[in-house]
């Protein structure tokens, strides 16, 4: 996961494709390369099991999302939800947020 909550090439603001779509070209992404191709939120929550890895500070403030606040498009990682679990690691400091 990235800073801003994004996960694959999703992130806030852009656009994440259509629900049952796989994959989605990014044309505008905030980060070099500016041009992506990832898979969308209907793929990766099509697996049975989903994994989210944070590590680092700066990814506090989204994992605090992730745990407590509902699925927003403003944090993506909010948007995972595998078929029969969802597992989340973390590290100290991407935890520091959490009670």
């Amino acid at each position: 996961m990235g800073h801003d909550g994004h996960v694959a090439s999703l992130f806030p603001s852009h656009n994440h494709g259509e629900d049952g779509d796989f994959a989605v070209a990014i044309n505008n992404s905030p980060k070099p390369p500016t041009k992506r191709l990832s898979l969308t939120f209907s793929a990766l929550n099509a697996g049975t099991h989903v994994w989210l890895i944070a590590a680092g500070e700066d990814k506090a403030a989204p994992i605090a999302r992730v745990m407590t606040g509902k699925p927003t498009p403003d944090v993506p990682a909010t948007l995972l939800n595998g078929l029969q679990a969802t597992t989340i690691y973390v590290d100290a400091s991407a935890a520091s947020k959490l009670q």
